[in-house]
């Protein structure tokens, strides 16, 4: 789930941010980039409730399932005693009812919190790798995005390019501050990350790699 979510995220994103910032000002990026962060909260928000919502439903389910199966036992028992005669039941026993749906419960929350880490992971590269790209590649003659008019000097360079970094700056600040908003929220309808504790390793190298070779793309298509 990680490589799925992450990957196509670091890849996709990466060139959407590249071609945003080589063709918008800065004053229109700082206000999409608010934008896609309350909707992007919005998302997760519901996203997380429906989740919390259809685990509920379903142990309300299985809650009716044990309690129906309980006085069916107790039916069969009295009738075994009176009937002085062994009964066969092909039901399922409530501990199998019960181990079913917690394996489908940690298995729901291990998805969602793995596609979760795995896109936040994937936002932060991109941003990384955009950036980079759009720090060091500004002015080339055979990026398009970032071409420069044949009047600018070195001066104007330098000054788009600390304009640039403010807006890295800006953008990392502002999905700082998504995320620890929807984790909170996530944490408090009752989504557990514990799940995914022993990933941290995988998913660093993953993306680190991913990060290199994103931008070895981004460099080949259009500087090559």
């Amino acid at each position: 789930m990680c490589v799925l979510v992450g990957v196509p995220t670091v890849l996709i994103d990466t060139q959407t941010r590249i071609l945003m910032v080589g063709t918008q000002t800065n004053t229109l990026l700082m206000i999409g980039t608010i934008g896609m962060a309350v909707v992007e909260v919005c998302t997760r928000s519901a996203k997380a409730l429906a989740i919390i919502w259809t685990i509920r439903r379903q142990a309300k389910a299985v809650d009716e399932k044990l309690h129906q199966l309980s006085a069916n036992t107790m039916q069969a028992e009295v009738a075994r005693h009176m009937k002085r005669s062994p009964s066969s039941s092909s039901s399922p026993s409530p501990s199998s009812l019960q181990l079913e749906f917690d394996l489908w419960r940690r298995q729901v929350l291990s998805y969602h919190t793995a596609e979760q880490t795995a896109d936040i992971y994937a936002e932060y590269i991109s941003i990384g790798c955009s950036q980079s790209i759009m720090f060091w590649f500004a002015g080339h003659p055979y990026y398009p995005a970032l071409k420069f008019n044949t009047t600018s000097t070195l001066s104007d360079l330098g000054a788009w390019r600390l304009g640039k970094f403010g807006l890295l700056v800006f953008q990392f600040v502002v999905q700082v501050l998504v995320d620890y908003i929807c984790v909170v929220v996530e944490m408090a309808v009752g989504i557990e990350f514990d799940h995914i504790k022993g990933l941290s390793g995988f998913l660093g190298v993953l993306f680190m790699a991913m990060a290199v070779i994103t931008i070895n793309i981004s460099a080949t298509i259009y500087l090559g």
